[in-house]
C-alpha cells in the first residue's frame, strides 16, 4: 500500500471517529429522551416474546421454543438483556449504546467495501446523518441496525471475495446471510443476493445487471400468477397468512389499496383478468411508495425535504453511471443487484413501511453510491486526488 492510499485511510477513519464522538455527545445531551424512547414493536413482538425464550431456555421447556422464526435473534437478545439488566433505564441506555456502536461499525464496513477515501467517507456520513429517519433506530429498540450490521458484514465479505477471488470470503457471507432471516424477514432477501452474488464469483462473464433486470422483469410478469396459483394452496398455514396479509392490499401502515375498492374504481367486475389486474396495480403501488420516500402521514416541510433528499440521491447516481462502471464496478452492481430484490420484495410480499426502516440495509449502501459519484465530482473540481 502506497503511502498516499494509508494517509488517505487514516483520515478516513479520523472523519468517523469524529462522527462518532459527536454523534456519541448528541446522545448524551438528549439521554432523556432517547432513554425513554421504545417503539410499539418493542412492546408487543420483543419485550414479551424475548423474555418468554429466555423463560423457556433457563426452564428447558425446548418443546414450546420455536427456533425458527424470522425474529428469532433480537427476541431472544432482547430477552437476554431484559435478564441482566430489568430496570428499564438500565436495559434502555445499554441498548442505545450498543446500537450506536453497531451503526458505526455498519457505516465503517460498507466504508471498507470501497475505496476508502475522505471524500467517500466524509460524503456519505455526511447523507448518512443528514436524515434523522436513517439514525433514530439506535434508538426505539428494534432489530433493524442490527440487521444493517449483519448486512453490512455480508456485502463486505462479498466485495473481498470479489476483489481477492477466495472462497473464504464467499463462504463467511453465506454463514451471516442465514443468520439474517433469522433476524428480520429481509433476510430472504439477503439470501437470494448471496446466492446471484455467488454465480457472479464462480462466473465472471455474467453480465450481472442485465440478467438481474430480465429477471425482475419476469418476476413482476409472473407475480400476479404466482398468487393465484398459491390461493390453490391455501390450506398451508404460512401460505394462507401471506395471502391473507397481500390480499388486504395494505401498502403502509395505515394506507390500503383493496380488492373491493380497485373493483369499484375501474368498474370492474370479480374475474381472473381483473384479479391479474389488480395485483399489478397493487404491486406498483408499492413500488411508487419505496422510490419516493414522502408520505401523506408527514408534514409539508418533511416531504419538502425529502422530495430534495431523494431527488439528489438519484440525480448524482444518474450523472455518476459512467464512473460507476469504470471505477466501481463491483461495488456499485451489488448494490444495484440489492436494491432491485428489496424493492421486488417489498413491493409483491410485503410493505413499504417508513422509508428508511426496513429498506435501511440497501438504503445504506446506496448512500454509499452517492458519495462514490461526489467523490469523482469533488477531485476533478478540485483537480487533485486525496
Amino acid at each position: 500500500m502506497i503511502q498516499s492510499e494509508k494517509r488517505s485511510i487514516f483520515y478516513s477513519n479520523v472523519i468517523i471517529i469524529f462522527y462518532f464522538l459527536i454523534f456519541l455527545t448528541f446522545y448524551f445531551f438528549n439521554s432523556d429522551i432517547y432513554n425513554n424512547s421504545f417503539a410499539v414493536d418493542y412492546h408487543l413482538r420483543y419485550k414479551s416474546k424475548g423474555i418468554l425464550i429466555i423463560n423457556q431456555l433457563l426452564s428447558q421447556n425446548f418443546e414450546e421454543l420455536v427456533l425458527f422464526d424470522f425474529f428469532f435473534i433480537p427476541k431472544f437478545l432482547t430477552g437476554l438483556f431484559l435478564q441482566f439488566f430489568p430496570d428499564q433505564k438500565h436495559f434502555s441506555f445499554i441498548s442505545n449504546i450498543l446500537n450506536i456502536i453497531i451503526m458505526f461499525l455498519s457505516l465503517f464496513f460498507f466504508i471498507r467495501s470501497s475505496k476508502q477515501s475522505i471524500y467517500v467517507t466524509f460524503f456519505f456520513l455526511t447523507i448518512f446523518f443528514s436524515y434523522k429517519s436513517n439514525w433514530i433506530y439506535c434508538f426505539l429498540k428494534l432489530p433493524d441496525i442490527f440487521f444493517l450490521f449483519n448486512f453490512s458484514i455480508v456485502f463486505l465479505l462479498l466485495i473481498k471475495s470479489l476483489q481477492t477471488n477466495k472462497k473464504f470470503f464467499l463462504l463467511a457471507s453465506w454463514f451471516f446471510a442465514i443468520i439474517s432471516i433469522f433476524i428480520r424477514p429481509q433476510g430472504v432477501i439477503v439470501l437470494f443476493f448471496v446466492f446471484i452474488s455467488s454465480c457472479f464469483f464462480f462466473r465472471r462473464k455474467i453480465n450481472l445487471i442485465p440478467l438481474t433486470i430480465f429477471t425482475s422483469i419476469l418476476y413482476i410478469f409472473l407475480y400476479p400468477f404466482l398468487m393465484i396459483l398459491m390461493a390453490k394452496f391455501d390450506d398451508v398455514s404460512f401460505i394462507y397468512n401471506k395471502l391473507s396479509f397481500i390480499n388486504s392490499g395494505q401498502i403502509y401502515y395505515d394506507i390500503y389499496f383493496t380488492r373491493d375498492f380497485f373493483y369499484e374504481q375501474f368498474s370492474l367486475t370479480e374475474t381472473i383478468i381483473s384479479e391479474i389486474f389488480y395485483y399489478y396495480v397493487l404491486f406498483f403501488k408499492k413500488l411508487i411508495y419505496q422510490i419516493t420516500f414522502i408520505r401523506e402521514s408527514y408534514s409539508l416541510l418533511h416531504n419538502i425535504f425529502l422530495i430534495i433528499y431523494s431527488l439528489g440521491i438519484y440525480s448524482v447516481i444518474i450523472f455518476s453511471l459512467s464512473v460507476y462502471k469504470t471505477k466501481f464496478k463491483y461495488i456499485s452492481e451489488l448494490i444495484f443487484v440489492i436494491t432491485l430484490l428489496s424493492l421486488l420484495f417489498h413491493s409483491s410480499i410485503y410493505i413499504g413501511g417508513e422509508p428508511n426502516r426496513y429498506q435501511l440495509f440497501y438504503l445504506t449502501p446506496m448512500y454509499l453510491l452517492v458519495a462514490m459519484g461526489l467523490s469523482e465530482f469533488s477531485k476533478k473540481f478540485f483537480c487533485k486526488q486525496i
